[in-house]
């Protein structure tokens, strides 16, 4: 196995398991801190579909319709990815500044 493989194998790792431990605590009526923290982009792509009123004017009301669950869906492995990926530039700048002190 490649140094490289190596490095995204461990980045992989790293990057998933907070978010599969914090994906744990989801259904949660109180998430904790940590799960608030690494699954902060989740209630963010939520908030970028729209939602239409369905209460009056003085007192709106909205609905979750299955475009905000499909969003909720998708940013979960897209936190992974970005994750996964921060845990890859990390390991591979550690590999350089280690082969340039060497």
């Amino acid at each position: 196995m490649t140094p490289r493989v190596r490095r995204w194998c461990l980045a992989a790792l790293v990057g998933c398991s907070p978010v599969l431990v914090a994906a744990r605590e989801l259904h949660s009526p109180d998430p904790s801190l940590f799960t608030r923290i690494v699954l902060a982009p989740v209630p963010l792509a939520v908030s970028l579909v729209p939602a239409s009123n369905i209460g009056t004017p003085e007192k709106p009301m909205y609905e979750g319709t299955p475009l905000h669950l499909l969003a909720a869906l998708a940013s979960v492995p897209l936190c992974a990815l970005v994750y996964s990926v921060f845990a890859y530039t990390l390991l591979a700048l550690g590999a350089r500044l280690t082969r340039d002190v060497a």
